[in-house]
């Protein structure tokens, strides 16, 4: 009777143990996820993701093809806008920005 007591309780503190863990790779994937849409990317990261040369992507953004953010002072892509732009369509801006 004993056994069956401390079996119990041990699979009750297992399934609590499982449940934690479940939530936390819940949280971890939603900030995975954040982090995927929220990245940016440098002219190099865009031109080895196209396979093509720095000066060809500097040439479509210089075009307006393919907007840039400037954080810290430093050009950067938007993964989201990377990805419109290689699939050969133009991305859109978010409200309130102006194409330059």
């Amino acid at each position: 009777m004993s056994q069956e007591i401390d079996l119990i309780s041990e699979t009750a503190a297992l399934k609590k143990i499982i449940e934690e863990h479940r939530i936390r790779i819940e949280k971890l994937e939603e900030e995975r996820q954040l982090y995927i849409t929220n990245r940016c990317m440098t002219l190099e990261d865009v031109a080895r993701e196209a396979g093509c040369s720095v000066q060809k992507i500097r040439k479509a953004f210089n075009k307006g093809m393919l907007p840039a953010r400037y954080p810290c002072a430093k050009r950067k892509f938007h993964v989201s806008e990377v990805n419109t732009f290689l699939r050969g369509m133009r991305p859109r801006l978010p409200k309130g920005s102006k194409r330059k």
